[in-house]
């Protein structure tokens, strides 16, 4: 019996041994999918040209004129396919092109003017520029003093940004010439670029426009009297310098009465002064006009036909981009301990009638929106009230994680039967099959109260699709708000919620029994590592530890990208897991830190982990509201948001 007895215990071992193998494979496979896909998509880049992707040349409307003429001078700037340059106002980054002539005595050359742009996103980024050729143009003098006979040597030097996928700064130093001729004898230039450039060059609009803002719609508002709207195909609306639109999608336009209307989903702009802005208006025969026009802020909204189809489209596709991080949020290594939990439920769940189960599912359910709920409300009232805080803002709360720490300690000590609560444990609790399921309010408590802790010590995370769905929800209204936030809630419950209605898929976890004591007794492993981790947060909060690294503020990032030094920022925080993992296993190892290094990076830490005003301005300048956050900053190139999971692949890539 004795011999029997041993002989069972090592099968039961090794059994249990083949099904935790089993499943970290399992695991491993679909985290290693998940991992690729993320990599192969959120990276594409490009070497950098070892050959020019653009040219320059100086054209003339006139190759020969007469003294005191007046004629056109541009210069033209040729892109390969697929690369684009700046307008004057490059938009969200990017760079203007400039031009210094250098003329000789005698000549003059009025300011440039530039053909209106075309509008291109890259990434979260709104830009200004143009592709495949332009030419910006300037009105060129001659002195009647010039003397006929004479060549003027004409000089310009040119920089311009073209960008691709990488960025490269171009320069170049141009030369024309132009014969100077008796009146009568000039010769005109056929150039069919330059008499295209000029129809399409901005005439000045007397009449004024306006703009509206409500945090939803940003709308533009013309007179149409003095436009030719017959025909109109586009229309688009570009600022002058110095002055951004918050657009968040193309802008859409209707004729209404006697206005122009253009409108766009966008978030509200604070303090808005007059301004100008380009207005382009393009025609079904392909002809283009433009105008220089000055816009008023005003507080009268204007209905368009479509608006709200539209805002309802974005709105749909948002919920679903909250569902689908909710649900990859549970491999995030934040919420991997709480599941611990749920897959001891899932494992003494086995032999539950079908509707216990599904019991305990909703009640889970239940318990994550009840805290999403709270967490959302919350956020969104002191994002109303104008507080700056983003995604996870109660870990920067020090009580909160003292909190944490200690329910992730008891937790801990019960799975190793160290502690027991008085009662029956709600948190492990078995229910009764004689019991009936309305009866069953101490288990599914607590799976209620699993949801809760589920959701507080998932949002120091944020995942792939969630960053985009916050940064929408802030900027909405506080019931669509909260509508997302539920759906991001309904995501992360996702999972377990399936399992629970299709019992068949318990079939996958062996049947209860001996193995579960010793499996609740390694599940206790992180919930003490959990434990340890909020502690060291909480000293890191206390400020008990003192930085080596370079503090991230605007002001340095603004010095360092001035004097062209590549910059990479890393915002995180001690209490986000997936930040503190891609320091230990990418950021912090010898070989990045010697590559950053080796090319002169700068390493700029911007830590969140206590609340901080600049550091979440920043964050919401590039439309994101959690961390972790990597963006890198090359010289002379926009700025690249890497991945919020990293390798040592990746980021050197992204480096190089």
């Amino acid at each position: 019996m004795h011999v029997l007895l041993c002989r069972n215990s090592v099968l039961s071992g090794q059994y249990f041994l083949a099904v935790l193998d089993y499943f970290s494979m399992l695991i491993k496979r679909i985290l290693g999918a998940l991992l690729f896909s993320f990599f192969f998509y959120s990276f594409s880049y490009a070497d950098l040209p070892v050959v020019p992707k653009s040219t320059a040349e100086i054209v003339t409307e006139f190759s020969q004129m007469s003294p005191g003429q007046t004629a056109w001078i541009g210069i033209r700037l040729t892109l390969e396919k697929g690369w684009h340059t700046y307008w004057q106002n490059p938009g969200d980054n990017g760079l203007p092109v400039k031009i210094n002539w250098t003329l000789p005595k005698g000549v003059t050359v009025d300011a440039v003017l530039w053909p209106a742009p075309t509008s291109f996103r890259t990434g979260t980024f709104l830009n200004y520029g143009y592709t495949d050729e332009v030419i910006a143009m300037a009105r060129i003098h001659l002195s009647p003093t010039l003397t006929v006979g004479d060549s003027l040597n004409l000089g310009a030097e040119a920089k311009w940004l073209i960008c691709q996928e990488s960025c490269i700064p171009q320069s170049a130093n141009l030369k024309g010439r132009i014969h100077l001729v008796l009146p009568g004898k000039e010769k005109h230039v056929e150039l069919a670029s330059l008499e295209k450039t000029q129809k399409q060059l901005p005439k000045a609009l007397k009449s004024t426009g306006n703009i509206y803002e409500d945090g939803r719609y940003i709308m533009l508002s013309f007179p149409v009297e003095k436009l030719d709207t017959d025909k109109l195909r586009e229309a688009d609306f570009f600022p002058e310098s110095g002055v951004s639109i918050p657009v968040t999608e193309v802008w859409h336009w209707n004729l209404k009465s006697d206005k122009l209307v253009l409108w766009s989903a966008g978030s509200q702009q604070s303090n808005r002064v007059p301004f100008k802005g380009l207005l382009k208006l393009t025609y079904r025969d392909g002809d283009i006009s433009t105008f220089w026009i000055s816009v008023t802020p005003t507080t009268q909204a204007i209905a368009i036909p479509g608006a709200s189809f539209q805002h309802a489209r974005k709105i749909a596709l948002t919920i679903a981009f909250a569902f689908l991080g909710g649900i990859f949020l549970n491999l995030m290594p934040c919420v991997l301990p709480v599941l611990s939990l749920k897959t001891l439920s899932l494992a003494k769940q086995k032999n539950e009638r079908p509707l216990i189960v599904r019991l305990h599912g909703i009640a889970y359910t239940m318990g994550i929106l009840v805290s999403m709920l709270a967490l959302s409300g919350t956020l969104i009232l002191l994002k109303k009230s104008g507080h700056y805080i983003g995604w996870g803002f109660q870990m920067q709360s020090p009580i909160f994680v003292g909190c944490m720490a200690v329910l992730m300690l008891l937790i801990g000590l019960m799975f190793s039967d160290v502690l027991q609560m008085p009662g029956r444990n709600w948190l492990v609790k078995t229910s009764s099959k004689s019991m009936k399921p309305w009866l069953q309010s101490e288990s599914l408590l607590g799976s209620f109260m699993t949801g809760l802790v589920a959701t507080l010590v998932a949002t120091p995370c944020t995942a792939p699709f969630m960053a985009t769905a916050i940064g929408v929800a802030l900027s909405q209204s506080p019931f669509t708000a909260l509508v997302i936030f539920m759906s991001l809630g309904l995501g992360i419950a996702a999972p377990y919620l399936a399992l629970s209605f299709i019992p068949a898929t318990l079939k996958w976890i062996p049947k209860p029994g001996m193995w579960m004591v010793t499996f609740k007794k390694i599940l206790a492993v992180p919930m003490y590592l959990s434990s340890v981790w909020l502690i060291w947060v909480l000293v890191m909060q206390l400020n008990v530890s003192v930085s080596t690294v370079t503090p991230f503020s605007s002001a340095t990032l603004a010095t360092l990208r001035a004097s062209n030094q590549p910059v990479l920022v890393d915002v995180t925080a001690a209490w986000c897991l997936t930040c503190q993992v891609n320091e230990r296993l990418v950021l912090k190892t010898p070989a990045v830190q010697n590559l950053l290094k080796e090319k002169g990076i700068a390493y700029l830490v911007a830590d969140w982990t206590n609340q901080d005003k600049e550091i979440t301005q920043y964050l919401q300048s590039l439309n994101r509201s959690g961390v972790p956050l990597y963006v890198y900053y090359a010289p002379g190139k926009e700025p690249v948001i890497l991945p919020q999971i990293l390798t040592q692949n990746n980021l050197k890539s992204a480096l190089n």
